[in-house]
């Protein structure tokens, strides 16, 4: 038979948008307890196993994104389709 335990980690990341909607800066802790791993239990008739897997230790990530103004956007008229005219569906392909 063999029994294993329950696992438990928790992670909190927070994020602020900075300079005027330009830059955002993030924080994380994955495993804040440092709890993340598990325990197994396995008993035989001749023998009882116990073993513990822990995961990597407590990470801690800082980042930081800078979006670049893209200035004004125009809008482009959207040239006209032709589905299908030459078999292909395709505006600039010779037909085969």
């Amino acid at each position: 038979a063999s029994e294993r335990k329950p696992m438990y980690m928790a992670s909190l990341g927070l994020s602020k948008t900075l300079l005027n909607g330009d830059g955002t800066l993030t924080m994380n802790v994955q495993d804040i307890f440092n709890t993340g791993g598990f325990k197994r239990k396995s008993i035989n008739p001749t023998f009882i196993t116990e073993s513990e897997m822990k995961w990597s230790p407590r990470q801690f990530n800082i980042s930081f994104t800078y979006r670049f103004r893209q200035g004004d956007k125009v809008d482009q008229p959207k040239k006209p389709r032709r589905d299908m005219e030459n078999g292909m569906g395709e505006d600039d392909m010779p037909p085969m």
